[in-house]
C-alpha cells in the first residue's frame, strides 16, 4: 500500500528523463522507452556514481559525452540529494577529527569511540568501521578505515570514503530494518492467529465436552471414556461393565434371580 502522495517508481523515472531531456512534466509515462534513461540515471547517479556507474548498466548505450550531460541533468535536478552528499561526508569527517563528539546529520548521526566509527541509523542500530583516519592535504581531506569486506584493508583501495558511499551504507542499513521490521510484525500477526485459531479450538472442545457431560453424568463420562492414555478398547470394557453394574444396582431384589446351573443374575 503506498504512502499517501506517493508515486511509484516507474512515475518518479519518468519524472527524471523529464527533466534530462527539457519534456513537460509527465511526458513519459511507464511504458515510454524514454523512461528507462531516467531508471539507468536514478541507478548510476544515485551515489555520486559518473561515467563508470553508467557503463555498469548500460555498457553500449549513448556516447560518454552523452551520459555525462545526463549526469549533469539529473544532478541539477537533484539538489538536495547533493546536499546530502556534502553534509554526511562532513559529519562523518568532523567525528574522525573530533573524537567524542556526536556528529549530527539529518536523522543518522555519526561518533567517533575508540578504534571505530560508528554510524547510527534512524532505528537505533548502529554501523561500525574499524581503524578511522583522515587522509589527503589542506585542499581536500576524506575519511579512511578498514574495509572488513576486503580482508580490512584500506577502503576504495586507499582513496577513503566520499558522500555516496556513506549515502549507499545508510540507505541500504536502513532497507534492512525496515524488511526485519516488517518480517517481524508479519510473523508476530501469523503467530497471533495462530493463537486465535488453537483458542477457537479449545473453546469447541470445552462445548464438546459440557455437552458429554449433560448427556453422562462426571462420575458416569470418566468410566466411558477412560483414564489417561487408555485405548479404545479398554473405554468399551468399561462401558459394557459399568452398564452391567447400573442394571445390576438399579433393579429391585424382587425383580432379580440367578440361574442356579450359571450363577448370572437375571434381570427382569
Amino acid at each position: 500500500m503506498a504512502l499517501p502522495g506517493a508515486k511509484s517508481p516507474a512515475a518518479l523515472q519518468g519524472a527524471t528523463a523529464c527533466r534530462i531531456f527539457g519534456k513537460p512534466a509527465g511526458t513519459y509515462t511507464k511504458d515510454s522507452p524514454e523512461r528507462a534513461v531516467g531508471k539507468t540515471c536514478d541507478l548510476a547517479f544515485g551515489y555520486m556514481g559518473g561515467l563508470n556507474a553508467w557503463r555498469k548498466f548500460e555498457p553500449n548505450q549513448f556516447t560518454d559525452e552523452q551520459v555525462e550531460t545526463f549526469k549533469t541533468e539529473w544532478r541539477a535536478a537533484h539538489p538536495a540529494i547533493k546536499r546530502f552528499w556534502r553534509g554526511i561526508d562532513r559529519a562523518a569527517w568532523t567525528a574522525v577529527r573530533e573524537r567524542g563528539r556526536v556528529v549530527q546529520c539529518c536523522r543518522i548521526s555519526f561518533k567517533c569511540i575508540g578504534a571505530f566509527l560508528q554510524l547510527k541509523l534512524p532505528s537505533g542500530r548502529k554501523l561500525s568501521y574499524p581503524q578511522p583516519r583522515i587522509i589527503g592535504d589542506e585542499r581536500e581531506q576524506s575519511v579512511l578505515f578498514a574495509d572488513n569486506s576486503a580482508a580490512f584493508t584500506d577502503c576504495r583501495h586507499g582513496h577513503g570514503a566520499y558522500g555516496g558511499l556513506w549515502t549507499e551504507n545508510f540507505v541500504s542499513a536502513i532497507a534492512r530494518d525496515l524488511l526485519a521490521e516488517a518480517m517481524a510484525a508479519d510473523r508476530g500477526r501469523r503467530l497471533s492467529d495462530r493463537t486465535a485459531r488453537a483458542r477457537r479450538d479449545r473453546g469447541r472442545g470445552a462445548g464438546r465436552l459440557r455437552q458429554h457431560r449433560r448427556i453422562y453424568p462426571p462420575h458416569d463420562a470418566q468410566a466411558v471414556l477412560g483414564v489417561g492414555a487408555a485405548d479404545r478398547s479398554q473405554c468399551l470394557e468399561r462401558a459394557a461393565l459399568l452398564q452391567v453394574r447400573r442394571c445390576a444396582v438399579a433393579t429391585p431384589a424382587d425383580n432379580r434371580d440367578t440361574n442356579p446351573q450359571t450363577g448370572e443374575i437375571q434381570c427382569y
